[in-house]
């Protein structure tokens, strides 16, 4: 039952952080323009996650990558998603819950893997290591002296920081992966699904538009 409990709780915070990446792509949309030839962007949420990777990177020069940061980017990630409803057009339900229908075992599945122990030899030399740096400090000059590994050019540890702010026991290092894996999935069933429905709209919006 507890696990059950930990498992949901991880989907609604995994979930949020997804919307918050979405609406911050949809806001860097209206400030960059169309990269492409044929006028089109990239898919919002993985807009977001570069902008908000390059966010984190420049405000820890100058503060660490604290609950501020998370709460900054959670305002003005809601603010973007709210402000892009209904922009890319409309997607019809089915092919959302068809969708929905493929991605929820492997939620499930990631949520679940989620919640163990980790078991990676490096996640103990120093990715741990690297976050908590991040999360209490500002950019250390000179970490590297202490232990070459620290001074490794990582920003995947940023954004395990920036998620690192919730409920103990559910930390950054046990959303960052599930979301990157689930967001793919996506990009994936997109496609499967119109070709099962046989779908002549190619084009239709997709759920990180």
């Amino acid at each position: 039952m507890i696990g059950l409990v930990w498992t949901a709780l991880l989907l609604v915070w995994g979930t949020l952080a997804a919307v918050v990446l979405v609406g911050l792509g949809r806001l860097l949309r209206l400030i960059l323009p169309p990269p492409g030839e044929d006028g089109t962007s990239p898919p919002a949420f993985w807009l977001g996650l570069a902008g908000c990777l390059a966010f984190l990177q420049l405000w820890h020069l100058l503060l660490p990558v604290d609950g501020r940061a998370a709460l900054l980017l959670l305002g003005v990630g809601l603010a973007g998603f709210r402000s892009g409803r209904g922009s890319a057009g409309v997607a019809r339900p089915g092919a959302y819950g068809v969708a929905l229908l493929l991605l929820l075992p492997a939620v499930l599945v990631l949520a679940n893997r989620a919640l163990g122990e980790a078991t990676v030899y490096d996640s103990g030399l120093y990715h741990f290591a690297n976050v908590r740096w991040a999360t209490e400090h500002a950019l250390v000059p000179g970490l590297g002296n202490l232990h070459a590994r620290l001074a490794f050019n990582q920003s995947y540890f940023l954004l395990v920081a920036g998620l690192d702010h919730p409920l103990p026991g559910l930390d950054g290092h046990r959303l960052v992966n599930g979301i990157l894996y689930v967001a793919l999935l996506a990009e994936l069933v997109r496609p499967l699904v119109r070709l099962v429905r046989h779908s002549d709209t190619l084009d239709a919006p997709g759920w990180s538009s």
